[in-house]
């Protein structure tokens, strides 16, 4: 059964909270003190752009392709504005924000990228800054202990499935190159757990690993394999790593 907009904007929020020390760095980098027109390119239901209320001389603008994630969104937030548009064509003036950023969000436009990226630069001022926040590398993903490593295989062979350029975060700094961009800086974003605890996010995870697995698995296989995940959590011998990235680059 696919999720409804509701279990798909608490995913956003576990996402949000995932990169917000990340996010806080980048847009230091970015100025953000000195903007004033923030886009966020595949907004979802609004779970970042919300993050960015505290400043109070931002004007925040989201859009997102799905109208329930973008009616979501709106009814959540009166502060922000929010579009239905897609990214290939933003409904935007040319040079018109300051900072365009997206977040998790290349990796399901695969060879369409370039062209998104393209669109993003062209709305941005000269000067301004573009920021991908958080694109992973599933192809790169480590499970432990070994009862684990084929949830890994089948959760990146589903994302696969459903469109998803599985290993976007590796390509990351080149197709920023490749756009013409200046003064490109990546990285990875770091993330830490604690030992002998379920990580507040894992329940958000299994919904979502029960969505996309459910042609792979019986529900018995899923649950036996949310119980050994349960485990070796509060064991303290999981481990869960998927290399995410983030790039900056400046129009000029």
């Amino acid at each position: 059964m696919a999720l409804s907009v509701e279990q798909w904007h608490k995913r956003f929020e576990e996402q949000s909270r995932w990169t917000a020390p990340l996010r806080a760095f980048l847009f230091s980098q970015c100025g953000i003190d000195n903007s004033n027109e923030i886009l966020e390119v595949g907004c979802g239901t609004g779970a970042v752009t919300r993050t960015l209320h505290t400043d109070s001389q931002l004007h925040l603008t989201g859009i997102d392709l799905q109208l329930d994630r973008v009616h979501y969104a709106t009814a959540q937030d009166s502060v922000s504005r929010y579009t239905c548009a897609n990214a290939l064509e933003l409904p935007f003036p040319s040079g018109h924000f300051d900072i365009v950023y997206c977040h998790y969000f290349f990796l399901w436009l695969g060879d369409r990228a370039k062209d998104a990226l393209g669109e993003m630069k062209r709305v941005t001022r000269k000067g301004g800054a573009i920021v991908a926040i958080a694109e992973p590398d599933h192809l790169a993903r480590l499970d432990y202990p070994a009862e684990l490593e084929e949830l890994g295989r089948l959760q990146t062979r589903s994302l696969a499935r459903q469109g998803a350029c599985v290993d976007m975060g590796r390509k990351l700094p080149g197709l920023f190159a490749q756009s013409g961009l200046e003064d490109i800086r990546f990285g990875q974003s770091g993330f830490q757990n604690n030992v002998g605890t379920l990580p507040g996010w894992f329940g958000s995870e299994w919904t979502t690993y029960r969505e996309d697995l459910h042609e792979d698995l019986t529900p018995a296989d899923l649950d036996q394999l949310e119980s050994i995940d349960q485990e070796a959590w509060l064991s303290g011998m999981r481990v869960l790593t998927i290399p995410t990235f983030y790039a900056i680059g400046i129009k000029h």
